[in-house]
C-alpha cells in the first residue's frame, strides 16, 4: 500500500484521487497498475487524515480483495482485486519520503 501524504488534502481532484495506491511488489509498481487501469487502485481517503499527523490504517488482504480504512472508518476508501500470486509475506518499506511506523500489528484474519 502506498500512502502519499502530500495528496491527502490536495486542490485539485485528480492528485487527492492518489492518496492510496494498492501496489505489489515487484511485477505491480506504481506505474503498472496506474498505467493498466486508470483510477482502479488508486483512491481518495475519507476521512481525510492530517497530512503531517499520523494515521491509523487498517488493510485487509484476503485472496481475491484488498481493502483499506483510515481512522477507524467503517467504509473503506480503497477495495481493489488482488495483484500477483504471493502469499503469506509482508514487506515495510519507504520509497522517497521520511516515513515512521508505530503500533504495527499484523494478524492472520479470523
Amino acid at each position: 500500500m502506498c500512502f502519499r501524504r502530500f495528496r491527502f488534502a490536495d486542490d485539485d481532484p485528480d492528485a487527492l484521487s492518489h492518496a492510496v495506491q494498492y501496489v505489489a511488489w515487484p511485477e505491480y509498481t506504481w506505474e503498472k497498475p496506474r498505467k493498466d487501469k486508470p483510477s482502479g487502485y488508486e483512491a481518495a481517503i475519507q476521512p481525510v487524515p492530517d497530512p503531517t499527523g499520523w494515521f491509523h490504517a487498517r488493510i485487509e488482504v484476503t485472496k481475491q480483495n484488498v481493502s483499506v480504512s483510515i481512522d477507524g472508518s467503517t467504509r473503506p476508501c480503497l477495495v481493489v482485486d488482488r495483484l500477483g500470486h504471493r502469499e503469506g509475506d509482508v514487506g515495510l518499506w519507504v520509497d522517497s519520503m521520511p516515513s515512521a511506523f508505530r503500533n504495527l500489528r499484523i494478524q492472520r484474519a479470523r
